[in-house]
């Protein structure tokens, strides 16, 4: 064989050798982040992804008659209780009633005989009952209380309690359970630490089973039979959510990655899910099916929590900032404060993938979205005009 031969020989062997590096190279970058290997099924083979730039949005005179003026104040939570009405806390003064389809009637206070402050979070089931997180004042630890609508009565939940999810049916609050020190002693005390379920009215606790984990989770109960577990996001930490199954009795890893945060519509079929690369860098958001397999990737990111998903239809509503500071460390620069958005609500079509704009851009800074029970109107409090809005979405 010459010379000339072996040579070019050489030369198509290295550049084979390089084109499966690369090949590899970019396959194995996907997978770090969802790890499909430990899935049932990886990302399909073609994906869904929105147009590059989201319409630039504008609101319609016909469309700012639309958009009513509910409330104002330190609105800290909101949820919506009838096709008219919202309740939600004013930071110091209580809990509050308004009508969001005739905004011309006034607000009414609803006296609960205590009034909490520092309320975080509200998660409505769908038996008229509210699970209330707060902070009180000079502790450190989030508290949780059960609210009634029906007969506004109150009823606090164990101190130990860290974590709480409805079920699918709302008749059952599933918790986790700590009464483990925060810090090292010398001498060992008994603890427990354990997955448990109660009924909606507190009674009928029954341990499912034990669970050392740390005390920062989020639980979602959202299948009759999957319990999917996460931590508090942060780009920071490589984090794994797991996923325990009710027939088999099961833990399986579900997804790992940085910054993870899961948001899933009311039946569990489909969720959003944000991540971001190490350090909190290059945050990205995705529409996954209860396999994690990803269904689309959305261009500009947003938060899941400024998203909800439509009761009836294939439809998301979002609120999206095209100009966000990508050198942040995400999520924890923005829940730190950092910085604010000015963000644009926009409709998406879940099938189509389709965004249309409802309200301009550079105008709000959402904290809370929700809809009607009828779809028909959208509901969000801006921080930057302390309103609580509501948009005929008809």
């Amino acid at each position: 064989m010459s010379r000339q031969n072996i040579f070019i020989l050489s030369f198509a062997g290295i550049i084979l050798i390089l084109s499966i590096i690369i090949i590899w190279w970019i396959f194995s970058s996907e997978s770090e982040v969802l790890n499909p290997g430990q899935l049932s099924s990886g990302l399909p083979e073609q994906e869904i992804v929105l147009p590059s730039a989201l319409p630039q949005a504008t609101l319609l005179p016909e469309q700012r008659q639309q958009l009513k003026l509910i409330a104002t104040g330190d609105i800290t939570s909101f949820w919506s209780v009838a096709t008219t009405t919202v309740q939600y806390f004013k930071e110091g003064s209580g809990l509050w009633e308004a009508e969001y389809f005739n905004p011309q009637v006034q607000e009414s206070k609803i006296e609960l005989g205590v009034n909490l402050k520092n309320v975080l979070s509200v998660y409505p089931s769908s038996l008229n009952k509210i699970l209330i997180e707060y902070a009180p004042e000079g502790n450190n630890q989030s508290l949780f209380s059960v609210l009634d609508l029906e007969t506004n009565d109150l009823k606090n939940l164990d101190q130990n309690i860290w974590a709480t999810s409805w079920s699918p049916k709302g008749d059952e609050l599933l918790f986790y359970y700590s009464d483990s020190p925060l810090y090292y002693q010398e001498e060992e005390t008994p603890e427990s630490r354990y997955l448990g379920i109660m009924n909606d009215d507190l009674s009928g606790e029954e341990t499912i089973f034990n669970l050392k984990m740390a005390r920062d989770l989020i639980l979602s109960w959202i299948a009759d039979d999957k319990i999917y577990i996460t931590q508090k996001p942060s780009g920071l930490i490589n984090q794994t959510s797991l996923v325990y199954d009710f027939k088999t009795r099961t833990f399986e890893n579900f997804l790992t990655g940085n910054g993870l945060i899961l948001k899933w519509d009311k039946l569990g079929n489909y969720g959003l899910l944000f991540f971001t690369q190490e350090e909190g860098r290059n945050p990205s958001l995705k529409l996954i099916n209860k396999d994690a397999v990803s269904l689309g990737t959305f261009p500009d990111i947003t938060l899941p929590e400024k998203c909800v998903f439509s009761n009836s239809e294939p439809i998301l509503y979002c609120a999206i900032s095209q100009d966000i500071p990508l050198a942040a460390v995400w999520p924890d620069d923005y829940y730190q404060g950092a910085f604010n958005l000015s963000e644009a609500i926009y409709k998406i079509n879940l099938q189509t993938f389709e965004a249309e704009p409802l309200i301009e851009q550079s105008v709000f800074e959402i904290r809370g979205i929700d809809l009607s029970p009828d779809d028909a109107h959208l509901l969000f409090y801006d921080l930057r005009s302390k309103g609580l809005y509501s948009l005929n979405v008809e």
